[in-house]
């Protein structure tokens, strides 16, 4: 696991629960106590306001000072990431270290991982910086998302689609390789499978 993924984790910690050790640190993250403070140094110098709390005896996260994504559907989140990830790598280091550290407070505060999603994009970024490319990437990576996480999703077919143009809502998504990648509802087996292809956008509920 890289520091990056350590210190992910340790922020997820902090935003889930009450109170963190550095005893809970060492055991989650297999580290020694000295690199276990070293970790929450790091976190507190990266404006990340978390305190430590004598009667707790450990570590907590001032939600007061978190970003509220209060009401906010899984897409929505997962197109913020998307954005700031993209302009993080068209930007110098002075700005790509602000947004980095906005992304991981952003990431850590979700109930879904989205880590995966994160790291996902990430590296569909380093394939292409097409525009037309990015966007059919930025599809299949919520598509994944929405069928590992089972979350409906709202699929917006690409012109010639057999919709005629219209929304397709599918509950339970699965996806198959059949000559080339398909969608299906898990609860309509006999509908007609979706190919990813033909999907132009994809929103996840």
């Amino acid at each position: 696991m890289s520091k990056l993924n350590k210190l992910i984790q340790i922020l997820n910690l902090l935003y889930h629960r009450r109170t963190v050790t550095i005893e809970k640190i060492r055991e989650f993250c297999r580290v020694s106590e000295r690199t276990a403070y070293r970790y929450i140094r790091a976190i507190s110098e990266a404006n990340v306001p978390v305190y430590y709390d004598t009667n707790e005896s450990g570590y907590r996260l001032n939600k007061s000072r978190v970003i509220d994504f209060g009401g906010w559907i899984p897409s929505e989140v997962a197109l913020t990431v998307a954005a700031l990830q993209y302009l993080a790598n068209n930007l110098d280091d002075n700005y790509r270290k602000d947004i980095d550290l906005l992304l991981n407070r952003i990431v850590t505060q979700q109930s879904l991982p989205f880590e995966r999603f994160w790291e996902s994009w990430k590296e569909s970024l380093n394939r292409s910086n097409d525009p037309e490319a990015l966007q059919q990437l930025l599809t299949s990576t919520l598509i994944t998302f929405a069928v590992n996480q089972n979350r409906e999703v709202t699929l917006k077919m690409s012109s010639g689609g057999d919709s005629d143009g219209n929304d397709l809502s599918i509950k339970e998504p699965v996806l198959q390789f059949k000559g080339n990648w398909v969608l299906s509802d898990a609860q309509h087996e006999s509908e007609k499978p979706v190919p990813v292809a033909a999907v132009a956008s994809a929103k996840v509920l």
